[in-house]
């Protein structure tokens, strides 16, 4: 099933809520009503921008690590490409190992992903510790600096991916979105301007849940966060690009046109890997 981002989501519930406009029986005013509405929209705009202000934190936090993340990955092959041809060779092969188990899960869960790449994190530093210290004194700090530094990043990463809005939270929001709902829907009258007001209002009220839902899972646009950043990494140090296939149903990752890339097929975060390769063009 392709994942609804907002804007596709708030369309379809623009018509859907058309229709209901359209037929639904009219009430008329009611005092009692508009005192609830004026409350829940109160209350609702408090939380729902609440929640906006901390989902939005938490999106930047994770944005910032994931690209400084690809960074240091970066730099940590270029330099040891300083080292040897052997030892960058298999820092590419670490470094191709941990983005796979990393985008076979979305940023949304990189608490998962992160104990998935904690056994690759540990043969970094083993082959880091092969280095000839007295020949390579200078490159051998930068890469204990540069691990050092992925490790704090990745962490800071899962801790925060795994800060989400509790089962509570959903039913607050949903319940208050609903009881505006329904009051807007009560108290409009037959004239032009309450059918215009009651469609904008509520289409909108719609928008704010899906760009919520969209925030915690970290795909604004209905793609995850920052793959293309990974991706280039991959080409550095000559690998091609990798996406998971359940990902690409979805529609959450998407793959170049034109450009070769490996698409797995395997349980994610799970050796031994399934990965075909695609030419490009829908060719493999």
């Amino acid at each position: 099933m392709r994942y609804l981002s907002a804007l596709p989501g708030t369309f379809i519930a623009l018509i859907v809520i058309i229709f209901a406009d359209l037929f639904l029986p009219k009430f008329g005013n009611s005092t009692d009503v508009e005192i609830i509405l004026t409350l829940s929209t109160f209350l609702f705009a408090i939380l729902s921008g609440f929640v906006i202000s901390r989902l939005t934190s938490r999106y930047d936090g994770i944005r910032n690590n994931v690209g400084s993340e690809d960074s240091i990955l970066l730099s940590l092959y270029k330099t040891s490409q300083h080292i040897s041809k052997k030892h960058s060779g298999k820092m590419a092969e670490l470094i191709d190992k941990y983005y796979i188990l990393s985008y076979d899960f979305t940023l949304s869960n990189a608490h998962l992903a992160y104990k998935k790449t904690a056994p690759v994190l540990i043969e970094m530093w083993d082959e880091q510790m092969k280095i000839d210290i007295q020949k390579n004194s200078s490159a051998y700090q930068v890469i204990v600096t540069q691990l050092t530094t992925l490790e704090d990043k990745r962490n800071m990463a899962s801790v925060t991916s795994a800060e989400r809005l509790g089962i509570g939270n959903w039913i607050i929001l949903l319940t208050l979105a609903m009881i505006i709902l329904v009051s807007v829907f009560y108290i409009r009258a037959d004239l032009l301007y309450t059918h215009f007001i009651t469609i904008a209002l509520s289409t909108v009220l719609v928008l704010i849940i899906l760009i919520i839902r969209d925030l915690q899972n970290l795909m604004l646009g209905g793609t995850s966060l920052l793959e293309e950043s990974g991706q280039e990494v991959l080409n550095i140090i000559g690998k091609p690009r990798y996406y998971h296939e359940s990902f690409v149903r979805r529609g959450i990752a998407k793959p170049p046109k034109g450009t070769p890339y490996r698409l797995g097929h395997h349980e994610p975060g799970t050796e031994p890997f399934n990965i075909e390769f695609v030419k490009g063009l829908g060719e493999k």
